[in-house]
This record gives C-alpha cells, structure tokens and sequence, in this order.
C-alpha cells in the first residue's frame, strides 16, 4: 500500500507522463491520440530525482520503500517488522509532504524574503 502511494505520487509529479501517438489511417492534420505510458517505479524516481523534484537522500529513502514493496509483492512468507513498517510510512508521509507542501512553502518564502529593487522607508 505504501509502494502505491508513492508511485501514484511520482506519477502525480510527472503529470502522467504521456505518450502520443497518431491514430491509423488518418491524414496528419487529424488530432492525435494520447495513451499513457506505465513507467516502472524505479524510472519514475529516478526522473524526479534526475528533475530535482527529490535530492538524494529522499533518492535513497524511496529505493528502501521500493525494495520493501517487492519483496511483499512476489514473496511468500516475508515478515516485515512492525517497525520498518512504521519507519516506511513515516518515509511515504514525508516525501508527500517535502514534495506537495514545503517545495510551495520554500518558493513562497523564498518569494517575500527577495530583496526589492526600492528599499523600503
């Protein structure tokens, strides 16, 4: 559950990420038709960290969540500690929150602390 929530945010941050294609048979003034295109869990990361959406460290934190995810997602008689489980969601709860509300937060600070062309009196 923790896997998907993190890659419907990658996904979310990616804005889809689509691929068009045109449509057979049609003359090239036609509109196109635009599928989208599963990109792995692991491209999706690496893409927003290659995009700086996320730096390194929160990089290395979602490949500890990846790896988690696959192994729960093809093995059988895998027990995950209750506290990695918790470490995990505590990991899921903070890149959504780096990624949705303090990049905003930063620019809209970044935005009042700018020094003016006019000094103020």
């Amino acid at each position: 559950m923790l896997g998907r929530a993190l890659e419907a945010m990658c996904q979310d941050m990616l804005e889809g990420v689509k691929e068009v294609d045109p449509l057979p048979d049609v003359p090239s003034a036609a509109p196109k038709k635009v599928t989208k295109k599963y990109i792995s869990l692991s491209e999706v990361i690496e893409r927003l960290r290659a995009s700086k959406v996320i730096d390194d460290r929160l990089y290395d934190w979602s490949q500890q969540l990846r790896a988690f995810r696959n192994i729960a997602a093809h093995a059988q008689d895998v027990a995950i500690s209750r506290q990695d489980a918790e470490d995990l969601q505590s990991f899921v709860y903070a890149i959504v929150e780096y990624v949705y509300d303090l990049a905003d937060r930063y620019d809209e600070f970044k935005g009042r602390t700018k020094p003016s062309a006019k000094p103020q009196n």
